[in-house]
């Protein structure tokens, strides 16, 4: 669980999730998410299932890296790079190595499981932001040669990945975040067309009575794009219910094309209560 000083502190430097999306690789935040967390105060948000499943699953998975490889670990370390703008908060470093790091990783826990990001386990087929982010740490310890990724993914259980040392990329990411910080966090100049996450947009720290001037297109779009999505969702209601009233009791309705199913779902107790519920979808075909 991320302490309130590690937050303050993380907000001076460009750490390792915040290089992921520098770079464009990110899939939750992008650049413009990060240059608002340095330049303005960012209020707490709600923390997310995945996010809250990962903190507290973080030290079993680090046990069972440690009775897996054997190797003692120190968790929870975090260091600055030379430059005094990068830094990194190690899940662990190995001790008595100085050329090994964990990166604990979780997936598929609280959603559905992407398999096709995970590849053969004991490579480095891992999601790309991850492959950065495991750079970055390297970039921040010059000695450390390999990145351990012990992962807990749904469905399937404890993986174990490595990702090693990229000097070329790491020589890259340096470049790049050292121009991030100086050309945009110093200068206070948000990065252009990086656009910032939903969820950033609700946690920024508003100043009162402050007004910008916008676009006339922009806001007539955001207007016409609103209208649009209520009158979609709308009529989406309606014909849902036309239709789902033909197929009464049932659990299938067929046409000529195809079928609409209302299966039963299960979702199996993890760190979430068992549930069930019901999904419509379309699958398309020939009627039987």
């Amino acid at each position: 669980m991320i302490t309130e000083a590690q937050r303050e502190r993380r907000s001076n430097y460009l750490g390792s999730s915040d290089s992921a999306a520098i770079v464009g690789v990110d899939p939750f935040k992008s650049a413009a998410d990060v240059y608002w967390s340095k330049v303005n105060e960012i209020e707490e948000g709600k923390e997310k299932p995945a996010m809250l499943a990962g903190s507290l699953l973080e030290e079993s998975i680090l046990n069972w890296f440690e009775r897996k490889t054997s190797k003692k670990i120190r968790r929870n370390q975090f260091r600055v790079h030379k430059n005094k703008i990068m830094s990194a908060n190690f899940d662990a470093l190995v001790v008595d190595n100085k050329e090994e790091a964990v990166e604990v990783k979780t997936s598929g826990i609280t959603g559905p499981l992407n398999k096709e990001v995970w590849g053969e386990v004991g490579t480095d087929q891992v999601p790309e932001h991850v492959i950065v982010q495991c750079q970055h740490q390297m970039s921040i310890i010059p000695t450390i040669k390999i990145v351990w990724v012990p992962v807990l993914l749904g469905g399937v259980g404890f993986c174990m990945y490595k990702v090693e040392r990229d000097d070329s990329l790491i020589a890259n990411l340096e470049n790049v975040e050292i121009n991030f910080w100086q050309e945009h966090v110093e200068k206070q100049v948000a990065p252009a067309d990086e656009w910032l996450s939903l969820e950033t947009v609700k946690r920024i720290k508003r100043v009162s009575g402050k007004s910008v001037k916008v676009e006339d297109d922009l806001v007539t779009e955001w207007l016409e794009a609103r209208k649009k999505s209520t009158e979609a969702e709308k009529a989406k209601k309606e014909v849902q219910k036309k239709l789902f009233s033909i197929i009464g009791d049932a659990e299938i309705g067929e046409c000529s094309f195809g079928k609409v199913t209302y299966f039963e779902q299960q979702v199996k107790e993890k760190v979430i209560p068992a549930q069930s519920y019901r999904v419509a979808r379309f699958k398309k075909g020939v009627a039987a």
